[in-house]
């Protein structure tokens, strides 16, 4: 305080002496620390009566961080001011959003207050939920000291003492609250119940009711909320254990889904909960002291009690502590508190210690749109890893926007630098990871892809933001299939020609195929239709291993083999009559003759035309055929179909029944024969007239086969 030179005169100092005390403007607190306690408006100074200077906000200013007013930016007010009697001053600020303040209760005890009217100390919150000493009793008032944590503070006796705020609709908070105090305790309850510092709580009719903010239990912080509807109550409690004589911020939180609670900044315990209401109370609220049970009481100070209506952040709780540890109010706000649209405006209110200055409020500061944050992880991938052509490409991002919960997505694809396809997607969630799927038809062995993105907020975009490149390649061996020869098939024959055939399941471009017979070098095969084919001929009797290999432009190689037998070389003969070993020879003598028997064939008892069969490890079928029309040198010739023939199966009586005419083609006389059978034929022919007499004659073949081959 600024000394001011009086002139005192002995016998006005006695004088001024006994005037003051018969006026009662000295008085001695029984309570606290025992302070003097001057009238507020009035101090002593020379033992003169001096008015006390009105502390003055001269000018008071709300910026954002970077000037834009824009969601993403921090919210400071900067102000200046004086005290016509130099003392110290605390700004008291409250911040208010769209007229009104986020706190319904903001109660900094910088002013002292002795009187036990109601409402006597301030509510500098908009609500002007003034508070009352002790409930109007000078036994229940702490005591106020000027060494708070900022300015002034209360102490309480943990005996009987409290303030009481009236019950107010502003104070029956059901969605989301945050409480901050200061508190230094000179003893802790033993029983969680007890310690109260803050509450509006009571148990009556059977339910829960209000909020309350205690540190029982030998120095536990407890912030615990009424479940709606119900007898319970829901409770964030701290493991760490505070020490009496030292300092702490404390702060309960509930939005909705979470209790919190903090300790100097820093979250020391979550609880997750299912209720979304808090049930109300129509009880006081109380500082010091439970409204419901008065001996749940706090003993020690208690500083900067407020009591906001919305769930601050935890970025905003650390900003609170920090702020008021360095002895400050509130004097920013973070960007996690506005949103677009917000109108805001800080009041402050300056204090000497003894009486406030004038209340005054900022110009309005509007939230404006920020621009979407850029797109983050922006990843491009391949769907299962391969980055092969045939597998779909995925492009994600996780996009953002602090004050807008829906984005427009753009995604760029493009090739060897060059944009292929740009797709468009709205109403995307915000804060989420973004998805887009390229197909794979759009894909090609050594194709460079990457991907872009971009996100638009309604009034803003983002920057574009690329993906790292993904080079298409093929890393999967080619698959071969054998067509021919099938796993241990048998061949009956001792000189064959055996085609080796592959197909291949494969997504890109084949080099060469191989194949090994017998482990002997490696042959190179041609490709025919997207399968690879060679000819094999002469091989051998006995069992064969064919290998084969084939290699894509890649460099990968896919690899089969398959086994198979060739019969040796009697695996099937025929033996022929002595008259089949050359030409079938008819005498025609008389014309026209019908059923002429061929030469040799007795027309009874034991025919002379015959074929046996050997056979082993298969069964057999015989076939017969001509080789052209019965002829003589220089006479006309006798076509096939006059030529019948007619056979028997272990019968050497042919009779001519049914008999079949000869053909050029391949015709079946034997089904499914076994070693040793034999089949007996008879030839007859029906010379027409005019035919020329002679000797006509034609030449057989006969073949057999392996059941069911196909000649």
């Amino acid at each position: 305080m600024k000394t001011k030179n009086i002139l005192v005169f002995g016998i006005l100092l006695v004088f001024t002496f006994f005037s003051l005390v018969s006026a009662d403007v000295i008085s001695i607190n029984s309570g606290g620390d025992n302070q003097l306690i001057i009238n507020p408006d009035t101090y002593l100074e020379g033992f003169f009566f001096m008015e006390n200077g009105m502390p003055v906000i001269s000018s008071l200013i709300l910026n954002s961080s970077l000037g834009l007013n824009t969601t993403n930016e921090n919210l400071s007010v900067y102000f200046s001011g004086y005290d016509p009697d130099e003392d110290f001053v605390t700004n008291i600020t409250d911040w208010r959003l769209n007229g009104n303040s986020i706190a319904v209760l903001n109660m900094p005890f910088d002013k002292n207050v002795v009187e036990l009217t109601t409402g006597a100390i301030r509510d500098y919150s908009s609500y002007g939920n003034n508070g009352t000493l002790g409930g109007g009793s000078s036994a229940s008032a702490p005591g106020w000291n000027s060494t708070g944590k900022i300015g002034g503070k209360y102490i309480f006796d943990g005996a009987n003492d409290y303030l009481s705020v009236s019950h107010d609709s502003s104070l029956n908070i059901e969605n989301e609250i945050t409480i901050s105090v200061w508190i230094n305790a000179a003893e802790w309850e033993s029983n969680y119940w007890e310690g109260t510092i803050v509450g509006k709580d009571d148990w009556n009719d059977g339910d829960s009711h209000g909020y309350v903010l205690r540190t029982g239990n030998n120095g536990r912080l407890s912030f615990t909320i009424a479940q709606d509807n119900s007898p319970n109550w829901l409770e964030s409690l701290t493991s760490q254990l505070m020490s009496v004589g030292n300092w702490y911020h404390l702060v309960g939180t509930f939005n909705g889904t979470h209790l919190m609670t903090y300790i100097d900044g820093d979250l020391k315990d979550t609880t997750v909960i299912s209720q979304t209401l808090i049930e109300t109370s129509t009880y006081n609220l109380g500082i010091g002291q439970s409204p419901y049970d008065i001996s749940r009481r706090f003993n020690g100070s208690i500083d900067e009690v407020k009591i906001y209506n919305v769930s601050l952040s935890g970025e905003q709780i650390v900003e609170i502590y920090a702020s008021e540890n360095s002895g400050y109010q509130m004097k920013n706000l973070v960007s996690q508190e506005t949103e677009k649209g917000e109108t805001w405006q800080v009041a402050v209110t300056p204090n000497d210690g003894l009486i406030d200055g004038a209340t005054v409020l900022s110009g309005n500061l509007t939230i404006l749109d920020s621009a979407p944050e850029d797109p983050t992880q922006v990843n491009l991938v391949s769907v299962d890893a391969s980055n092969e052509s045939d597998i779909d490409l995925n492009c994600s991002a996780f996009i953002s926007d602090v004050d807008n919960s829906l984005l427009d997505v753009e995604v760029k694809w493009i090739k060897d630098d060059i944009n292929q396809f740009t797709f468009d997607y709205s109403s995307q969630v915000n804060g989420t990871i973004f998805y887009n799927i390229l197909d794979s038809g759009n894909l090609t062995l050594g194709d460079v892809w990457k991907c872009s993105v971009r996100t638009y907020d309604g009034n803003s975009y983002s920057s574009w933001v690329n993906s790292s490149s993904l080079t298409i390649i093929d890393i999967t061996n080619p698959v071969v299939l054998i067509d021919s020869p099938l796993s241990n098939e048998i061949y009956n024959y001792t000189t064959l020609e055996v085609d080796f055939n592959v197909s291949l399941i494969e997504n890109e471009n084949m080099s060469v195929c191989l194949y090994s017979l017998d482990g002997d070098s490696n042959v190179t095969m041609t490709e025919i239709n997207d399968s690879y084919f060679f000819s094999e001929p002469n091989l051998g009797p006995g069992p064969h291993t064919v290998d084969f290999s084939c290699n894509d432009t890649s460099g990968n190689w896919g690899f089969n083999s398959t086994d198979f037998e060739i019969l040796n070389e009697a695996a099937i003969a025929i033996d022929l009559s002595t008259e089949l070993g050359g030409s079938i020879i008819w005498n025609i003598v008389i014309l026209p003759v019908n059923n002429l028997d061929a030469f040799g064939n007795n027309g009874s008892g034991n025919t002379e035309y015959w074929v046996n069969v050997s056979a082993t490890n298969t069964n057999v079928d015989l076939y017969v055929r001509a080789d052209g029309d019965l002829l003589t040198v220089g006479l006309d010739e006798i076509g096939l179909g006059n030529e019948t023939f007619a056979i028997a199966l272990n019968d050497q009586t042919v009779n001519n029944n049914t008999n079949l005419t000869m053909q050029t083609s391949y015709i079946k006389i034997g089904n499914n024969l076994v070693d040793l059978d034999a089949i007996y034929i008879k030839f007859f022919l029906d010379a027409p007239t005019g035919q020329a007499a002679g000797q006509y004659l034609n030449s057989l073949e006969f073949k057999a086969v392996r059941n069911g081959q196909v000649v």
